[in-house]
Order: C-alpha cells, then structure tokens, then sequence
C-alpha cells in the first residue's frame, strides 16, 4: 500500500471545507458554536455598515422612554385647534400633547381614552382617543411643559 491520498479542501465561499472523516466535512474553526456566532455577528456588523454608508438603511436615534400619564391623575383637558391637548394634573401641572395630526372635533366636544384593556396609562407617542363628536380617532404626540 502506497502513502495516503492527501485530504482535498473545497471551498464553500465561507470556510473551506473536506473530508474529516469518512461521509464527514471539517470547517476551519471547528463546530464551535461560539465561533459560528461570533462570524454571523461579524457579518451582520459588515452588511449593516455597508447598508447604512449606502444610505439604504435609517438608523433611529436612541429613543427616549416614552413620557405616560395615569388618566386617574388628570383633573381637566382642553384643545383650542384641534392641534394641542391640554391637559390640567390634580397635582396643578399642567402639560401640553402635540397630537400626531388634526383632530378638530377636540374643540367642540370631549372624548374617550381607546387604552387597552386593563391599563391607565396615557402615553406619548401611543395612546389614541376617541373624539365623543364624530368619532374621530387621534393620536398623542409628544408631551412639552408649557
């Protein structure tokens, strides 16, 4: 019997890959399962980057818990324009809601929190009313001090 046939690699277009055993492959590094997800992570990191160098990807910045309100907690509420929701607090704030779009039946009539079930909290950014005139449906925007 002559020396063994050296083993042949093959490459796959991530590792290279060969007979380790008979019927088997190897992987350069292993089946370590640390080392496949720290490629995956890897490439992840590179597709993301070239996505967001290309302008095809929008990365939000960092967004900031949104500001809730316990509905209990509100002593009055009130929209001039069907823009802005004030609301008076029993404690004596008062905040502004910069609703997400115009709801001009707030100016005649009031309305009713649609909050899901078993929940008080009114927040920014999330939690829609319902106007008691017309039924429009509006959304809370961003909460300001006046």
């Amino acid at each position: 019997m002559g020396p063994a046939a050296p083993a042949v690699k093959y490459y796959t277009g991530s590792s290279y890959c060969g007979p380790a055993v008979p019927g088997g492959y190897w992987r350069a590094g292993g089946n370590d399962p640390e080392m496949i997800m720290r490629t995956r992570r890897t490439r992840l990191a590179t597709l993301t980057a070239g996505l967001a160098l290309t302008g095809t990807l929008v990365i939000p910045p960092a967004a900031a818990a949104n500001r809730c309100l316990d509905t209990r907690d509100i002593a009055s509420s009130t929209s001039k324009d069907g823009k802005v929701l004030v609301f008076k607090m029993k404690d004596g704030r008062t905040l502004v809601n910069h609703l997400r779009g115009y709801c001009p039946d707030l100016k005649f009539n009031g309305f009713a929190w649609k909050l899901p079930t078993g929940t008080r909290q009114a927040c920014e950014n999330e939690s829609t009313l319902v106007t008691l005139a017309g039924a429009q449906i509006c959304t809370l925007g961003k909460f300001t001090q006046p």
